[in-house]
C-alpha cells in the first residue's frame, strides 16, 4: 500500500542505518561544507557542532561553508544564523547569490 492508503494499524517497513557522515575526531582538522543541491540540512549539525565546540573556549580547524541560492533575502535559509557564526569566527562564509548581485556569483567560483 502507498503512504496515502495507510489506515491506523497499518505497519510500514522502517530502516535504520548507522551513520558514518560525521566531524573528523581530531578538532584541529579543518573541513569544507558544501551546502549545494542538498541544502543546508546535511552539514547544519556540523557548523553547530564547530560553533559549540568554539564557544566552550576549544579550538578547531578551519570551517569554510559555501551556500549558493538564487535570493539573498527569500533563500538563505538559517541566514542569520550562518552570519552569526561566521560574526564569532566559527565559520567562513562566501556565499553566492546567482541573480542578485550585478554579476552572477555561483558556488564553485569563490573557492579561496
Amino acid at each position: 500500500r502507498s503512504q496515502r492508503h495507510l489506515a491506523e494499524g497499518d505497519s510500514l517497513p522502517l530502516f535504520v542505518r548507522t551513520s558514518t557522515f560525521r566531524l573528523p575526531k581530531d578538532l584541529d582538522t579543518p573541513i569544507i561544507c558544501l551546502a549545494g543541491g542538498t541544502g543546508l540540512a546535511p552539514i547544519h549539525g556540523f557548523i553547530e557542532e564547530r560553533a559549540f565546540l568554539r564557544s566552550q573556549g576549544k579550538h578547531t580547524g578551519r570551517t569554510l561553508v559555501f551556500f549558493g541560492c538564487f535570493h539573498e533575502d527569500t533563500d538563505f535559509l538559517y541566514g542569520d544564523e550562518l552570519r552569526q557564526h561566521h560574526a564569532n569566527g566559527a565559520i567562513e562564509l562566501p556565499p553566492a547569490f546567482s541573480p542578485d548581485p550585478p554579476e552572477r556569483i555561483f558556488v564553485q567560483p569563490p573557492f579561496p
